[in-house]
């Protein structure tokens, strides 16, 4: 009797530890942490994690240690998780991008890519909304505050005669309470005002109206859903995920995304995955190639993507357009603009571009970051010229019609030119 006592609970003990094993292994499947990779070791948020379950929601769990989180939290949802990481930074690197008080060749983009040609058939960015996903606007510059795409579904008066606007309350079931003029996914509020001018910067590029004669938005018609994700040229994988999913959300035609041209993006896996879905969505996603090296040495993202893949911009969807910049005079693919036959689908002129930034000032700028929201406006434009096309369409459109250069090293080899878009 005794030895089949000692027989059952061997057996017991030993079942016990095959579970605990399998469950073990099953946390390492589903956790990655990147630990031997340095760049993403520096990366990580203490104490923030990311996971993406399998009713395909992505949510950011904190405060808890790794330990707790890896024994704890994920063995207790173990059988809902597809896989967890963690919560990585990502920065838009404001040493590559290049700040002037004044342009030597100010307005000399609009003049290369032709925009007068879509101007003159009266093609301003009408009825278009473009979501720019970056440090957020300033919302003391009424110019850009008057090109802000309102919620439609958080203006006007609720049932009992209140504003919505500021009623306090999710009055279009988004998630979101009181979003009328964006979203803030760093501090969790509704008003994405920028505090680093990058954001202001960018949309003023697309919106800026035309009564100065070298600041001319590209699409000054177009509407702005401002989504704020970064702060001090910082952010997270899980706060880039909250700011596509808010466009996405908001029905954005168009999604700008003037970052990623880090290390730190290839860290994460969960991230690729998540823009994946946006092949699905009615909208283009239009993404900077990056600013190069530390040295400022333009990359070959059809190498590089092979090891530390730079995201957004080596996402490669059918609906993407990934953008490297060209400069000024010698019409050249500028020498910190990253590349790629396979990665890049064209360039636009990114050096010597002047913007508004904080307090209405304005400022000459280089990157790839302005090459990204010229595209995104220019696609407004072929929305406008081509009302009845699906983005897939007018993707097709804008890169058929690039001026050829036979030494740029993109996918078409080609520059935005407005002029050959009319005369298709």
């Amino acid at each position: 009797m005794r030895k089949k006592m000692f027989f059952i609970v061997g057996l017991l003990f030993f079942n016990y530890l095959v579970i605990s094993c399998d469950r073990t292994n099953n946390q390492v499947e589903v956790f990655d942490d990147n630990r031997s990779n340095k760049a993403c070791a520096e990366n990580k948020i203490p104490n923030e994690f990311i996971v993406q379950w399998k009713s395909g929601k992505i949510s950011k769990v904190d405060g808890m240690s790794q330990q707790y989180f890896v024994n704890d939290f994920l063995t207790q949802n173990l059988d809902q998780v597809v896989k967890a990481e963690p919560n990585y930074r990502i920065t838009v690197d404001s040493s590559k991008i290049s700040t002037q008080n004044s342009c030597n060749q100010a307005g000399w983009h609009h003049e290369d890519i032709q925009s007068q040609a879509m101007w003159g058939k009266g093609h301003f960015g009408d009825n278009v909304v473009i979501a720019v996903t970056d440090t957020g606007i300033d919302f003391n510059n009424p110019e850009l505050f008057n090109s802000i795409a309102k919620n439609p579904g958080e203006v006007g008066v609720d049932e009992n005669g209140n504003d919505k606007e500021t009623n306090n309350i999710d009055d279009d079931n988004n998630g979101y309470v009181d979003d009328v003029y964006g979203l803030d996914a760093l501090d969790q509020d509704m008003i994405p005002n920028d505090e680093v001018g990058h954001g202001t910067a960018v949309t003023s590029t697309i919106v800026a109206k035309h009564d100065h004669p070298f600041l001319k938005g590209i699409a000054p018609n177009a509407k702005i859903i401002p989504i704020k994700f970064l702060d001090n040229f910082r952010g997270s994988t899980a706060t880039a995920v909250k700011a596509i999913e808010y466009a996405i959300l908001r029905g954005a035609d168009i999604i700008n995304a003037s970052w990623g041209g880090n290390d730190s993006t290839s860290c994460s896996t969960i991230l690729p995955d998540f823009l994946k879905t946006i092949e699905q969505k009615q909208t283009i996603l239009v993404a900077a190639s990056g600013n190069g090296d530390a040295l400022g040495r333009g990359l070959n993202l059809d190498i590089v993507s092979k090891t530390f893949p730079i995201y957004p911009a080596s996402a490669n969807l059918k609906n993407q357009i990934t953008v490297g910049s060209i400069s000024p005079l010698s019409k050249k693919r500028s020498s910190f603009s990253n590349y790629g036959e396979n990665s890049v689908e064209l360039f636009a002129p990114g050096s010597q571009i002047l913007t508004q930034v904080l307090d209405s000032k304005m400022a000459c700028e280089d990157g790839t970051s302005f090459s990204a929201p010229l595209v995104s406006g220019t696609l407004a434009l072929v929305m406008n010229a081509y009302p009845d096309l699906n983005p897939i369409q007018i993707k097709k459109v804008l890169l058929d019609s690039t001026k050829k250069d036979k030494d740029f090293r993109n996918l078409t080899s080609g520059t935005l030119d407005l002029q050959n878009i009319i005369s298709e």
